[in-house]
């Protein structure tokens, strides 16, 4: 994991004041297929999911069916195939469809020829844990014969339960970078490693933080700087807070809204100042004392800082990385957003 971005997008914060002053599986797999004299039907699976974009609103209790299905043209001629051939009931009513149309795996429609296949996904808005009827007909000829396939909702109850794993997930690296927090579920969340993360950002935090400050000589030892970063992660992870909700999942995408109530920093500025103008004046006598005073004022006096009065929503981009598992997403400027919001400055 290239940990350099989210060292220096956690400390930007600080460094804008110092430098002023001196990154779903489970799914029912049991096929079931039916066949007319011209198509045969198989559902290969079908799971929970979640909107793929955020035009689609879900009430409670309310999910996204994505049933993963082969249609075979058995007859002698070309079948033609229409999003109206196929629709989903949940008691006896009929469901919308939802039209992903940027989904990778939505099945293709169109003509298909003799002999061949033709696989992909629908997507169906449902309520949680129902028994649903998926149908194929054919729209044009409308005394055509039905296939019909029973799908039970019960059985596939543990797609739902992972679809905040992305959420969860951001949750951990936020617990382990920001916080300073032990996550058990941490590897089974993202597929990392809990110590190595925490290690190698360490290393590049301090290795961020002394070029951003300024700070080519050894003028501040490594444990200085990790020490006051340390009492900034207690004050955080005692003043701060931070909620996290799944907002849509694609195949491999998942955008997390997170509500942050970070500390207000916004007038600890003037108080380095003062600092930086001794150092000036002659009464702070080198650039070494300067660098120590300043990291233990900082850290002084961001411990006795408030929270600010109301929280403010990010959305983070996590990139799946295996069953279940989610990364954050290192290249996105939103990501950015997130971890500064943390320290507010202004």
């Amino acid at each position: 994991m290239n940990l350099k971005k989210i060292s220096a997008l956690l400390m930007i914060s600080f460094v804008m004041i110092i430098s002023a002053a001196c990154q779903s599986s489970a799914k029912s797999s049991n096929a079931d297929q039916k066949s007319t004299k011209k198509a045969e039907v198989k559902v290969d699976s079908y799971e929970y999911t979640l909107p793929e974009d955020s035009s689609t609103t879900l009430r409670d209790n309310e999910l996204v069916l994505k049933v993963n299905l082969t249609i075979t043209n058995k007859g002698d001629k070309a079948l033609s195939l229409y999003s109206s051939d196929f629709s989903l009931y949940q008691d006896d009513a009929k469901v919308s469809d939802l039209k992903f149309y940027g989904s990778k795996d939505r099945l293709d429609l169109g003509s298909l020829n003799k002999g061949k296949s033709q696989s992909g996904a629908l997507y169906f808005l449902v309520d949680k844990g129902k028994k649903y009827q998926f149908v194929y007909q054919d729209s044009i000829k409308k005394n055509s014969d039905s296939i019909e396939i029973s799908l039970d909702g019960n059985k596939i109850l543990d797609t739902a339960k992972k679809l905040d794993n992305p959420a969860k997930a951001l949750s951990a690296y936020t617990d382990i970078i920001v916080f300073d927090k032990k996550n058990d579920q941490f590897a089974d969340l993202t597929g990392d490693n809990q110590s190595d993360v925490v290690n190698k950002y360490h290393d590049m935090f301090v290795k961020d933080f002394k070029r951003t400050a300024g700070m080519y000589g050894n003028e501040v030892s490594d444990r200085d700087i990790l020490s006051m970063y340390k009492r900034i992660q207690d004050t955080m992870k005692d003043k701060t807070k931070v909620e996290t909700s799944v907002k849509t999942i694609s195949n491999d995408e998942a955008k997390v809204v997170a509500q942050v109530t970070g500390i207000d920093a916004t007038n600890l500025k003037d108080k380095l100042d003062k600092q930086r103008d001794e150092f000036y004046n002659g009464k702070i006598g080198s650039k070494e004392e300067l660098y120590k005073k300043s990291l233990n004022l900082y850290a002084s006096e961001f411990e006795k800082l408030p929270p600010v009065s109301s929280p403010t929503e990010y959305e983070v981009k996590m990139k799946r990385n295996g069953d279940g598992q989610w990364k954050i997403d290192l290249n996105d400027y939103n990501t950015s957003q997130y971890m500064s919001g943390f320290i507010k400055t202004r």
